[in-house]
């Protein structure tokens, strides 16, 4: 065997090499990354949301994304999460032995029936709560009371009344355990949560 023909082998070899290895592009490992390492974060792309319906593309790197167009249509807030429909959602209080709206219990009903306008899934339980002072009957019905009232502004604010679901605890379930003013003004009110 000549030392031609021994070479030619490995000529074809590498020529081989050099025409497909320019056409495949690999992504460095630190290329656009904040850091290095299995727990580094690629800083130029959120990760999809998970279980999407908005339409998939597949970027340069071969990896499935949303196309932009997708996001913009794709509501993402998670009205799903009830942690989250509660932190939304604000408390209203009220003066002692009564069930009647101030105008600042007016004003965060408005804010929550703009919420619940805008979030027509979510569906609520309205607690009524008292403070420690009066009967357990007495109390479960002034809670119940407080919870319908705020009920009954919500849908005077076109919030459909099957959202809804008013319960009252009465002083079973103080915001604070408190025994003086203070406290017993935290624990008169309405809280609103996810059902």
């Amino acid at each position: 065997m000549t030392a031609r023909t021994r070479w030619m082998p490995l000529l074809a070899v590498a020529f081989l090499v050099l025409i497909t290895v320019p056409g495949c592009r690999t992504k460095p490992a630190d290329e656009g990354l904040a850091g290095t390492g299995p727990d580094a974060v690629d800083s130029r792309r959120t990760p999809p949301p998970a279980d999407t319906d908005a339409e998939r593309v597949t970027d340069p790197f071969g990896e499935d994304t949303l196309s932009e167009e997708s996001l913009m249509e794709e509501d993402l807030t998670p009205a799903g999460d009830p942690a989250w429909v509660d932190s939304q959602l604000e408390t209203l209080y009220f003066d002692f032995d009564r069930s009647s709206l101030s105008d600042s219990s007016r004003l965060a009903l408005d804010n929550n029936a703009d919420f619940l306008l805008a979030h027509p899934e979510v569906n609520v339980r309205v607690e009524g709560h008292c403070d420690e002072r009066g009967t357990t009957e007495y109390n479960l019905s002034l809670g119940d009371r407080r919870a319908s009232s705020a009920k009954e502004y919500l849908i005077l604010r076109g919030v459909a009344a099957e959202r809804f679901l008013v319960v009252s605890f009465g002083e079973e379930r103080p915001a604070d355990p408190g025994q003086n003013d203070a406290a017993w003004a935290r624990n008169r009110r309405v809280e609103f949560h996810a059902r």
